[in-house]
Parts: C-alpha cells; sequence; structure tokens
C-alpha cells in the first residue's frame, strides 16, 4: 500500500514499471519473478529519488501528460534528456559532460514542453555533444547557452525539426556549428532579443522551414553567415548582423527563400552584407549596410529596397539577371554604386542619391538600367570619381569559313575608335567569342553624355582576314565569314583600292602629258 502511494507520489503507476513483453499468461505463471522483477524496478526508482542533485543520470524521460520541474539548483548532465510530456527548468544551472555523439541530448518530441527560464548551460572538460533537437515546443527566457554541437547538413545547436521554438532574453555562444537550425514546412522560430557569439551560422534555415529575428537581436562574429536561409523564410527586424572578417562572411545567404529586413544594421562582412540567389524574394526597407565587399549582391532573383544605406563598400548592389526595385536609397562612398550585368526587362532606380563613389556611380552591362529623379551629388567633390554613369554591351563574334563550318582558334582583335586595342582573344571549338565588355556611352558627373562609341573588330586565321566596324548601342552579335583569299572586301579601307587607281591613271596621264609637249 505505501509502495503503491509512494509512485502515485512519482506519478508512476504500476502498470507502467513492468516489462512491456510480459504477458497476463506469463505473470500467472511466473509470480515470483514477476515480483523481483517489481522489487527490483522499486529499488531503482527509490535510488533515483533519493540521489543528490548532482548524481549523474543515464537518461531521463518524462512521459506524456507528465510535468517536472527543476528549480533553484544545479545538475550535472551525463546523457540525453526525452521530454514527451514537460520539463521546466527555472533559476538553474546546468553542466554537462558527454563523451558519445549521436542524437539530441535534449529532444524535445511531438507533443512535448521544455521552458528554460534563467537557465546556465555550460560544458566541462571540452564536452563537444550536447544539441537540441525541438519537435514539440521550447519556450526560453532570459537564459545563457554555450558550446552546442551538430553538423551542418544534419543540423544541430538548437535544432528544430516542424517545432516550436521561442526564445526571450537570451544568449547562445561558442557553438561548434550554428545557433539555431531550422528544418520543415511546420517549424516556427522566433528571436526576440536574442545575442549569437562566436558562431559559424547564427541561424540556419532549411526545408521551408520559418524564423523571426527581433527587437535587438545580435548575431555577433559568425565566420560564415549571420542567417543561411535555404528554401524557407527570415524576418528580421531591429537586428544587427556583424561578422567576423578574418573569414568569408556574409551576413545574410538566401536561396530559393522569401527574406524581410527591417530598421536593421548589417557590417563587416568579408564577402556579402546580403546575397540573393535561386529566384530568392526580398523586402528590405531602412537598412544601413556598409564595410563588406558587396552590399546587396543578387542573381536572378528580386528585390524592393527602400530608404537603404549602402556604403563603404566595393559595390553598393551587385545585380545579375534580377531586376530590383531601389527607392530613396543611398548608395554613396563605394567603389561603384552600382554594379549590373543582363538585368534585362530592367532594374529601376527611382529618387536615389549616388554619389562619392571612388569610380562609377552606375556600372551597367547590357541592357535593364532604368532611372528616374536621381540625385547625383556633385557638390564639394562628391561626385562619382570617374563618371555618373557607364554602360556597356556585350559583344559576340561568330566566325566560320565560306561553307558556314565554324573555324576555331582564329584570333579576334576589338580596337577603340582612337587604335587603342581593347581585346585580344581566339575563337572556341564552335567559332566563337563571346560576352566581350565593350562601353557604350558615359554620363559625365556634369550630366553631359559621350556619345555611342565604335569599335574596329578584326579577324585573322592565317592569311585569311577581315575587319568590321562596330557601334555599340545594344548587344551585338557579329557574324564573320573568311574566304580562302584575303578577304580584303571585308574591310572598310576596300574604297581606298579605287581610289589609288585613279591616282595612280591621274599621275601617269599627267607624266606623259607633260613629255609630249
Amino acid at each position: 500500500m505505501r509502495l503503491s502511494r509512494y509512485l502515485q507520489s512519482m506519478n508512476i503507476h504500476e502498470k507502467d514499471i513492468l516489462p512491456a513483453t510480459l504477458s497476463m499468461d506469463m505473470m500467472r505463471g511466473s509470480s515470483s519473478i514477476v515480483l523481483a522483477l517489481l522489487m527490483l524496478q522499486v529499488l531503482a526508482v527509490l535510488f533515483l529519488a533519493s540521489a543528490p542533485a548532482g548524481a549523474e543520470i543515464n537518461e531521463i524521460v518524462i512521459p506524456p501528460g507528465e510535468t517536472m520541474v527543476w528549480a533553484d539548483g544545479d545538475h550535472n548532465l551525463s546523457e540525453k534528456v526525452t521530454i514527451q510530456g514537460t520539463l521546466i527548468v527555472r533559476n538553474y544551472v546546468m553542466r554537462f559532460n558527454l563523451s558519445q555523439d549521436g542524437e539530441a541530448s535534449f529532444w524535445v518530441t511531438e507533443g512535448g514542453l521544455l521552458e528554460f527560464d534563467n537557465v546556465t548551460l555550460l560544458h566541462e572538460n571540452l564536452s563537444a555533444y550536447l544539441f537540441f533537437k525541438v519537435e514539440g515546443r521550447f519556450v526560453c527566457h532570459d537564459s545563457y547557452i554555450e558550446y552546442l554541437t551538430g553538423q551542418f547538413v544534419t543540423g544541430g545547436g538548437i535544432k528544430v525539426v516542424n517545432g516550436e521554438v521561442e526564445m526571450y532574453d537570451t544568449r547562445i555562444s561558442d557553438c561548434k556549428v550554428q545557433g539555431v537550425y531550422v528544418e520543415g514546412p511546420d517549424s516556427d522560430v522566433l528571436l526576440d532579443n536574442v545575442t549569437m557569439d562566436s558562431i559559424q551560422y547564427g541561424v540556419h534555415v532549411a526545408g521551408q522551414g520559418s524564423v523571426t529575428l527581433q527587437n535587438g537581436c545580435f548575431l555577433d562574429l559568425y565566420t560564415k553567415a549571420g542567417v543561411l536561409v535555404n528554401h524557407g523564410e527570415a524576418h528580421i527586424s531591429n537586428s544587427t548582423l556583424f561578422g567576423d572578417r578574418s573569414n568569408e562572411t556574409q551576413g545574410i545567404a538566401a536561396r530559393g527563400a522569401q527574406l524581410t529586413v527591417f530598421d536593421s544594421v548589417i557590417h563587416n562582412n568579408r564577402n556579402d552584407g546580403i546575397e540573393l540567389t535561386e529566384e530568392s524574394s526580398a523586402n528590405i526597407v531602412n537598412t544601413e549596410i556598409y564595410d563588406s565587399i558587396v552590399g546587396i549582391r543578387m542573381t536572378s532573383s528580386s528585390a524592393e529596397i527602400v530608404e537603404c544605406k549602402i556604403y563603404d563598400c566595393v559595390d553598393g548592389l551587385n545585380i545579375y539577371l534580377s531586376d530590383p526595385k531601389v527607392r530613396r536609397t543611398h548608395l554613396t562612398d563605394n567603389l561603384n554604386g552600382i554594379s549590373s550585368k543582363e538585368c534585362a526587362p530592367g532594374y529601376l532606380l527611382e529618387d536615389c542619391t549616388i554619389g562619392g563613389n571612388t569610380q562609377y556611380g552606375v556600372y551597367a552591362i547590357s541592357e535593364g538600367f532604368q532611372e528616374n529623379d536621381t540625385q547625383w551629388t556633385t557638390d564639394q567633390g562628391a561626385g562619382n570619381t570617374i563618371a555618373r554613369m557607364v554602360q556597356w554591351w556585350l559583344l559576340d563574334v561568330n566566325v566560320t569559313d565560306k561553307s558556314g563550318i565554324p573555324i576555331s582558334g582564329a584570333r579576334v582583335i576589338v580596337r577603340d575608335s582612337e587604335g587603342i586595342e581593347i581585346f585580344d582573344g581566339t575563337t572556341d571549338a564552335l567559332g566563337s567569342v563571346r560576352d566581350i565588355e565593350l562601353e557604350g556611352s558615359r554620363v559625365e558627373n556634369d550630366g553631359t553624355e559621350d556619345v555611342q562609341k565604335s569599335y574596329q573588330v578584326r579577324i585573322e586565321d592565317g592569311d585569311r582576314w577581315a575587319e568590321h566596324k562596330v557601334l555599340m548601342d545594344q548587344d551585338k552579335t557579329l557574324q564573320v565569314s573568311l574566304g580562302e583569299a584575303p578577304a580584303i572586301t571585308d574591310s572598310p579601307y576596300f574604297w581606298a583600292v579605287p581610289v589609288i587607281l585613279v591616282l595612280l591613271v591621274v599621275v601617269t596621264v599627267g607624266y606623259w602629258w607633260f613629255r609630249v609637249r
């Protein structure tokens, strides 16, 4: 009777501590064995219940529907904790020293709940085997967590797999790979005033997961990326991302993702402040990006960039095959304000301020550039050092013989109108040289525009050659056919031949006329 009351006080039922494999027939036939097993398990329960606070426990399981509370103490953790019910930890210090890698040390299963309030989780003896796996719900307030482990591909840190996490006023430090890993379409993570430091990736989102950073989140000294989003969603507001420039860092890297960034600061990244690739879409508003190679890099993506400040970068915006809408944004004190290439159907600059850039305000290659009411700063030497804008176009040259067979290895030389060599290369196996970048026009700082520029293109293959004049006012493809003999008729100087012949005739006739006289 005492045993039953004790087990009930521990929220353990007698039927729960019997081996599941024992059938009623076996129990009837082996009552003494069953009794012995029952007594052994009861002794184990009594031992665990009476163990001191610092005792090592192989495994702790909180069954569904049950609640366990750890409060106002400390605990040495040597094995994993599986939470099917509820575990509440408050005003508590935990130290872990785990010697085996593998499953999560804190595993919150579907339907389980883990709550931290003023918890410190430390490692001892360089233990390297602790991370969280959340399939249920994890809520954390005012806590400090360090040295979480895991893998980049399989996840680690606080690994959320179709679960929910809310963290407030918490610091995660010195983790092996990532602080928070989010995977699965039903995952939802909220980080509110959370600091992460000394880490490879602050937050890693994969597999349609979703994360929100807000209210003073600070990702500090990450060595890879502050936020990495692979085919998921990230919503960032009022946050700061500060990279470790001794490594190839990015503030935010989004691939096939949806991204919003509001009222934030991203800086001190060796590569990109924000990178958007693989048809990502972004809404970036009132955000300051500086001290990076590229402020915002876009490849095959779209974005609304509004009221941002981008400075102290090599390229403020670097745009390829993309069509952002950039409004009321300052692009100043970079090497180039904007570098773009092949951005048809077009990107838009509206009411932006561009100036103080070491080379160009806009360096555009191929189609796409449009601007409306741009403020080009020119006062007190704040203009763009070389030019306000330069427009380059792409030239492809295809070389064949008279039968239409491609000629590989043909030399292609391009000179500008002053005879200066711009390009020297050879055709490939298809007889082509592609994407020769040639300046078409430029706008000086005072607003004057240079005329469209023309180039002389010479093609040589042994004794065969041809020359063509090309006006670069758009992307162009030059088709050249070389004959067996020198193709002088292809030269723009062919008109000189009849002129020379006429002059020779005139000189000869004049000579003999004077002799006859």
